[in-house]
């Protein structure tokens, strides 16, 4: 809806008020908005996009470094991470044809975030790619197709029959609960399956296990592990291809980058309700309580629309009984309270290459019956031994397909955690080898005559400040996981559609107890 619907209803008083529009914050208003027929909702956003750090950026923004610029970023930037783009053949003046996503993640084929597609009616909205290969990066500069199903896992030479059958006692265990035996609060993974009954001592096909599991630790708790694996297994199948293998195929690539495209088909599912109205681009001038008659209310003031100098309101003002925060615009609500301390940060990386760089990857997922353009997949480099920043990175190669970026080229996205309040870490020093490593596996071609572009910068996860600084009738809409565990890349999703049903959840528990 615009500002003008926005104006005219109901004087400018709403049941609540959601700032931000990121995928949690949007899932929040459309649960709210279609969750009762006299519910009203207003969400704002000081930017002129939806999405907040979901969003992709054009090449452009990337390379600049424009998208850390705002007040409510979590990403920095790595001094001179443009790496070879000042002389490489990426051509600036096609930068409006990438839609590159900064926090880029999967979508498992079966779980809550594709259940929360289907309820919404968003899913017919939004398109998704196959993802091709999944792959497991070995010492040797080796690359091993993980395996995809039972006909795949006999296959493997890498592995002894032995461990074969009992990977896959194991896999059936995590499909029939009454078989699987939980692990203890806090237990490894390798601890959990060195036990009985499982019995899997052999360091590289825990290694599989972990890569299976997208984990981001070295040696990872096991019940995390074992909830993906369980997402994941239960997704193979669900869109079978004749082409590619189960497994890859039961994780989802969003078309354009992803996340904004699902952020703003919630929003517009909100706004189908009749019951939801958005305004974009006006800054947030104040956001204050004030008693209304016997009620405490939240009123906002808006300016002027940035881009717009001439026509329109100036200011817009409006009111909710219940305020929802972005964490990202959690200085709009606590404008003096120190900021939350760092749970973790995640060194990321986005390169770009030539199409045809990719070849033995391409080869190697068996999509050779496939156009070349096709080829999505996701790489997992576990820790090098002695190495001293021992960390799980995890690549996702993004083609053309998707939206995301010329046909003659495709994008890599690196990422790993670094647990703790750790100090500034340059993830250029992580990463760098990593990609180099990749184009070496991967490529026919020398890496400096395969890459284009390569930015490398770092995403800072703050914790949430203690609920009792939180005023009352508000909420702060966490904008990432402060769990480690649940940020990997087809994780992230899920736990987004749970924090947004929970809240939803509380926030109507809250408002029926009001009334009784």
């Amino acid at each position: 809806m615009d500002e003008q619907q926005a104006e005219n209803g109901k004087d400018g008083k709403f049941d609540y008020l959601v700032i931000g529009t990121g995928l949690i914050e949007s899932m929040v208003a459309h649960h709210l908005a279609s969750s009762d027929s006299s519910t009203t909702v207003l969400q704002v956003d000081p930017n002129s996009f939806y999405g907040q750090s979901w969003a992709a950026v054009e090449l452009d923004a990337l390379q600049s470094g424009s998208y850390v610029c705002t007040s409510s970023s979590s990403f920095t930037s790595a001094p001179g991470s443009t790496g070879p783009s000042s002389t490489s053949p990426v051509r600036q003046n096609k930068s409006s044809a990438y839609s590159l996503s900064l926090q880029p993640t999967l979508v498992p084929a079966r779980g809550t975030f594709v259940d929360a597609l289907v309820a919404s009616n968003v899913a017919p909205y939004l398109s998704f790619q196959l993802l091709h290969a999944f792959i497991l990066a070995q010492p040797d500069l080796s690359l091993l197709p993980l395996p995809g199903s039972k006909h795949d896992l006999f296959r493997m030479s890498q592995l002894s029959l032995l461990d074969k059958r009992l990977l896959m006692r194991f896999f059936q265990a995590i499909l029939e609960p009454d078989r699987l035996l939980l692990p203890e609060p806090g237990q490894s993974l390798s601890d959990y399956l060195s036990r009985p009954p499982y019995m899997i001592t052999n360091p590289r096909l825990v290694t599989v296990i972990g890569a299976l599991s997208l984990s981001a630790a070295e040696d990872p708790a096991a019940g995390p592990v074992l909830r993906r694996l369980k997402t994941l297994l239960s997704a193979i199948g669900r869109h079978p291809s004749a082409t590619l293998s189960a497994l890859p195929a039961a994780l989802l690539l969003g078309e354009y980058g992803g996340g904004g495209e699902w952020a703003e088909g919630f929003v517009r599912a909100a706004a189908v309700t009749g019951r939801a109205t958005q305004v974009l681009g006006r800054p947030v001038l104040s956001l204050r309580q004030s008693i209304d008659g016997t009620q405490q209310r939240w009123i906002i003031r808006l300016g002027r629309q940035s881009g717009h100098p001439v026509g329109g309101e100036d200011h817009l003002e409006f009111s909710a009984g219940r305020l929802l925060v972005s964490q990202q615009y959690l200085s709009l609500l606590l404008p003096d309270i120190s900021p939350p301390p760092t749970s973790y940060t995640i060194s990321r990386a986005i390169a770009i290459v030539g199409r045809s760089g990719l070849d033995k990857l391409n080869q190697l997922g068996k999509v050779e019956t496939a156009e070349l353009r096709g080829s999505h997949a996701l790489v997992v480099f576990p820790p090098e031994e002695g190495c001293a920043d021992r960390r799980p990175v995890h690549v996702l190669i993004v083609g053309p397909d998707s939206g995301s970026c010329p046909e003659d080229e495709q994008i890599i996205y690196l990422s790993s955690i670094i647990p703790g309040p750790h100090p500034p870490f340059d993830p250029t020093q992580l990463l760098e080898p990593v990609l180099d490593r990749l184009l070496r596996s991967a490529s026919s071609s020398a890496p400096q005559e395969v890459l284009r572009s390569s930015t490398f910068y770092s995403q800072s996860v703050p914790h949430l400040p203690p609920p009792s600084t939180t005023p009352s009738a508000s909420w702060i809409v966490p904008s990432w996981p402060a769990e480690p565990e649940r940020s990997g890349l087809a994780e992230v999703v899920e736990w987004a559609a749970e924090t947004a049903e929970n809240l939803a959840k509380q926030l109507v528990s809250t408002s029926d107890s009001s009334l009784e």
